[in-house]
């Protein structure tokens, strides 16, 4: 089993390690003392499986939560689960640059799929969106937020005050006012 989840872990197939060290901990793995805790809650945050991430905890022994690292991912895991995202970003790139070995790669990929999600999420939910607000909430630089808007059919208005839609930015540029549909039935 250890040899299974360090080939996972090389070969940065992430979506595979959480189900990989769920059965290893099934098997009697979880009692030994080097047991890797943080990688396994973190896989499961990874997989968006916050549930699975919560219960594991609950497993986890008081000696091991003491461990910075293990104390470091169920801080993010709590911070998940209460979508502080701001607080998100900078648990992550605390992690990309000082977690222990396996950790960090993991952390990097959490941060690159969290930070996509979030996009398209943001992305769906907006026409129009400033782009310090893209770029406080996904823990990116203004023009790295325009870039990753942009990167997905967006445009920067003129004044480079909003991003703008695709079909917003359609509209836009066809000349044609956004339509706001009526709440008022005339008689």
């Amino acid at each position: 089993a250890v040899e299974d989840v360090r080939a996972v872990v090389a070969e940065h197939r992430w979506d595979a390690l959480a189900p990989l060290l769920d059965t290893a901990a099934v098997g009697g793995a979880s009692a030994a003392m080097d047991y890797p805790w943080a990688l396994h809650l973190l896989a499961h945050i990874y997989n968006g499986s916050l549930a699975e991430a919560t219960a594991l905890w609950k497993r986890v022994p008081l000696v091991a939560r003491k461990a910075s690292d293990v104390h470091a991912v169920h801080e993010l895991l709590q911070l998940c689960w209460s979508r502080r995202y701001s607080d998100i970003w900078a648990v992550l790139q605390l992690g990309v640059s000082s977690w222990d070995g396996s950790l960090r790669p993991l952390a990097r990929a959490l941060l690159q799929r969290k930070r996509a999600e979030l996009i398209e999420m943001l992305l769906e939910a907006y026409s129009t969106i400033k782009p310090s607000k893209v770029a406080s909430m996904c823990g990116l630089s203004e023009a790295d937020a325009i870039a990753a808007c942009c990167g997905r059919g967006w445009q920067l208005s003129i004044d480079g005050s909003l991003l703008l839609s695709p079909t917003r930015a359609q509209a836009c540029s066809q000349g044609a006012a956004p339509q706001v549909p009526s709440l008022v039935h005339s008689s």
